[in-house]
């Protein structure tokens, strides 16, 4: 598959790289109504981060995205975190990018001003579950980066005070798996 790969092999390589542990519900464990599977990620915050990114240009690729071109990443929240998803200002990326973007084409920073991706929060929940559906419209970089600022508003949301637990709540995302 596109994230498993032969024998769990681009799952584990995924897992080896980015230090994130990284699971994919099966057909049986999927929520009917989705068409993809659930994948999530667990780990610190970089580990998390690190392997969103190596999903959404797995995705990205999937769908043909040329660079500099846009595409769509869907990810679920928890309902009790959806207001805040909502209200999220997501981060700008453009001509300025910092070192974390710096690897992606420059055409995709372009010229002129910088941009965010597009966030929509569906108004359901999926059926079965407590979470909904987030859908990112953006460049590869802006997709990140707006997936990375809502894993971490979802995390501190949902993390107790406690340091021990910080970066062990999952952050999920559909995917083809």
């Amino acid at each position: 598959g596109l994230l498993v790969g032969v024998g769990s092999a681009r799952l584990r390589e995924m897992m080896l790289q980015t230090g994130a542990k990284v699971s994919i519900t099966g057909e049986h464990d999927t929520p009917a109504s989705l068409s993809d599977r659930v994948l999530s990620l667990r780990g610190g915050t970089a580990q998390k981060e690190a392997a969103c990114w190596q999903v959404v240009e797995r995705l990205f690729y999937a769908q043909g995205v040329e660079p500099g071109g846009q595409g769509i990443f869907v990810m679920l929240v928890p309902s009790a975190a959806a207001g805040a998803v909502e209200a999220l200002e997501p981060p700008a990326v453009g001509p300025a990018e910092s070192e974390l973007w710096a690897d992606q084409d420059d055409e995709e920073a372009g010229e002129g001003e910088a941009e965010a991706a597009e966030i929509e929060v569906a108004e359901e929940t999926i059926a079965g579950t407590d979470d909904r559906p987030v859908r990112i419209f953006g460049t590869f970089s802006q997709t990140v980066a707006a997936a990375i600022a809502i894993g971490r508003m979802v995390e501190a949301l949902s993390s107790p005070a406690s340091p021990s637990s910080r970066g062990t709540s999952a952050t999920t995302a559909a995917a083809a798996a």
